[in-house]
């Protein structure tokens, strides 16, 4: 491939992955990268595209890429053992993969992480919130889910849009108010204890009930 060579079209409003697997490197930041073997095995060793482009194309790259905060090509393993930041899965439904064949297998997904183009934002990103997929930012920012362990016992985090989209624009218009509130408390074993309450607010959410489910990774 030379400069100049068109490898590949993009039509309509779809966009274009960008990605380098490296199998001799291995993401460190999974506690079980074993989830990944019976579906998209090469995750945990995928790694930062730009270390793999030479100047002056890795600066014009650079240049166009809204997350301005290393590592620039993003981080996708943030999972620390004992704390709840990271990658959790809905017990019961075979971890990252789920039932093999089943589509929406990320309805079981739980990522308590930050955000994509702004690090510095606590990002929830949720398969099923009210039967829907959804993303939200955690209003007031705190706590720091890398801080969060199982002697912290339950947190409650009130959800709002995110104020930025994946191409960096800000978005206008969209509604400030809290979306509902995320109930979590960290176990022992790698267990996470979940309840979603779409709609509330912190002051309406007194505990775990019924519907509370446990995650785990």
């Amino acid at each position: 491939v030379k400069a100049g060579h068109v490898v590949g079209k993009v039509g309509g409003g779809h966009g274009l992955d960008f990605a380098i697997v490296n199998t001799e490197v291995t993401l460190k930041g999974f506690v079980r990268p074993e989830h990944f073997t019976n579906r998209d095995p090469y995750k945990p060793h995928t790694v930062d595209p730009f270390d793999y482009v030479d100047e002056p194309l890795k600066s014009q790259l650079l240049a166009l890429n809204p997350r301005k905060a290393a590592p620039r090509g993003g981080k996708i393993d943030y999972d620390i053992d004992g704390r709840l930041v990271g990658n959790w899965y809905k017990q019961g439904t075979s971890g990252y993969a789920a039932r093999r064949g089943q589509l929406d297998y990320w309805l079981g997904h739980l990522s308590i992480v930050y955000h994509h183009i702004d690090p510095t934002q606590i990002t929830v990103s949720i398969g099923d919130f009210g039967g829907k997929v959804r993303q939200f930012w955690v209003k007031a920012n705190a706590p720091d889910p890398a801080e969060v362990s199982v002697a912290t016992g339950p947190i409650k985090y009130e959800l709002v849009y995110a104020r930025i989209g994946s191409a960096g624009q800000t978005y206008e218009g969209i509604p400030t108010g809290v979306q509902g509130v995320i109930l979590v408390q960290l176990l022992e074993g790698h267990k996470l204890r979940v309840e979603a309450f779409p709609g509330k607010s912190a002051g309406d959410v007194r505990g775990f009930t019924d519907s509370a489910a446990i995650y785990e990774r």
